[in-house]
This record gives structure tokens, sequence and C-alpha cells, in this order.
């Protein structure tokens, strides 16, 4: 908002008539009331605006704290299955260098 008080060429010396005085006091007066409807405006919008601030950040830390515990979970599951007594062997045959072939019989060795 850019108060209309600013375009009066003699805010700074002062009016030279009454009706430079009137036109003055007019726009100050005008300019006064624009901003406390702004301020009145922007109070309930702030007061809305913080409410679902608030309400937004009570639910992501419910959520934060429900994501934290199942991690714990997952890092206590995890410790319990390496710490028991079964184990699994796994063997990967991806390279051809992990297995073996025996000699194959071909026509020149009969």
């Amino acid at each position: 908002m850019r108060p209309i008080t600013l375009k009066n060429p003699n805010l700074n010396k002062g009016p030279s008539s009454s009706v430079e005085f009137n036109k003055l006091r007019n726009d100050i007066q005008t300019d006064v009331t624009t901003l406390f409807n702004i301020v009145n405006k922007h109070d309930g919008l702030i007061a809305e605006n913080m409410d679902h601030i608030l309400r937004e950040t009570y639910f992501l830390q419910n959520r934060i704290l429900k994501l934290e515990n199942r991690v714990r979970e997952l890092q206590n599951d995890y410790q319990a299955n390496n710490a028991s007594d079964e184990r699994i062997l796994s063997k990967s045959f991806y390279h051809a260098s992990n297995i073996y072939f025996p000699q194959m019989l071909t026509s020149q060795s009969i």
C-alpha cells in the first residue's frame, strides 16, 4: 500500500492555503484508516494461519515419532536376527569361474 499523502507536493513545507491544509488532513485520515483496515484484515489472517501451522506441526511431529519408532523396531529386529545361532550360507554362481566343468569327451580323444 502506498500512502496517498506522499503524492502531496506541500508535505515538506506545509500547506499554503486552507484548501491544501484540508486536503492534507483528509489524505492523512484516509491513509490511517486504510492502514487500520489492512492491519485488522491481516490480524485475522495471521491468527488463522498460525492455527493451521500449529495443527500441521503437531501431526508432523506425531508422524516423525511413529517413523522413529518403526526405525527402532527394524534395528532391533535386525540385531535379533544377527544374534541368533541360525546361519544362512549362500553361494553365487554368477561368474563362470565358480563352476567346474569336467573334461568333455571329444571325437578326437576317442
